[in-house]
């Protein structure tokens, strides 16, 4: 029982700091598309509903662990081997949100080119690389590929101080922690990779004061 109620413990964490990361992340969307209409940057407004995206996702995930806390808290493990069956429901969340990551993250990135790179040439024919690379590899691999891609960015073209390689860095970590759970089979690291795509969004919030 004891253990149950530990797991019960991480899920429940997981699934609040997913929520409070999704409203971050709707509301600094909002905030992105409004400043891009009154600068008329279109690289903002696509960061801006690359963090909606990324807000639907962290809910898909967040409904699919709580929904997963019911038979985890209670010990209705009915397959027969309970390591098994908590793996597979901790996971399921996971897995339905992965698509939501890959759109926002793709999105990110080609906000990124497209606010900074030259307009001149074919040169904004970059920002469409993340889309095509994302059909041919394998998925976890490369939305860290693109994560870093954006952080890349960020870092050349960003504002001293800002959160954005705060943020960037803390997904990348995220989907490394998911890359070894085929590997060790702990569903804490679910858990960890859940809390850390949540707490990403608070990080960006937080250096803004929510102005």
């Amino acid at each position: 029982m004891r253990e149950h109620a530990a797991v019960g413990v991480g899920v429940y964490l997981a699934v609040l700091t997913a929520f409070l990361g999704a409203a971050a992340s709707l509301y600094l969307g909002r905030r992105l598309c409004r400043l891009s209409r009154l600068v008329g940057d279109r690289g903002l407004c696509i960061g801006g509903c690359a963090l909606w995206v990324y807000a639907a996702g962290l809910l898909v995930e967040a409904l699919g662990l709580l929904h997963a806390a019911i038979p985890l808290a209670h010990g209705h493990l009915a397959l027969g081997r309970p390591e098994l069956v908590e793996r597979l429901l901790a996971g399921r969340g996971v897995l339905l949100a992965s698509p939501f990551y890959a759109v926002s993250y793709t999105l990110s990135a080609v906000a990124i080119y497209v606010s900074h790179m030259e307009v001149d040439g074919g040169s904004r024919l970059y920002a469409a690389v993340p889309l095509i690379v994302q059909l041919y590899f394998d998925f976890n691999l490369v939305l860290l590929a693109v994560l870093a891609a954006a952080l890349a960015g960020t870092l050349r073209y960003g504002r001293p101080g800002a959160a954005g390689p705060i943020y960037y860095g803390m997904l990348i970590l995220s989907h490394a922690a998911a890359l070894l759970l085929p590997y060790s089979g702990a569903p804490e690291l679910v858990y960890a990779s859940t809390m850390l795509r949540g707490a990403a969004p608070l990080a960006l919030l937080a250096p803004s004061g929510g102005r």
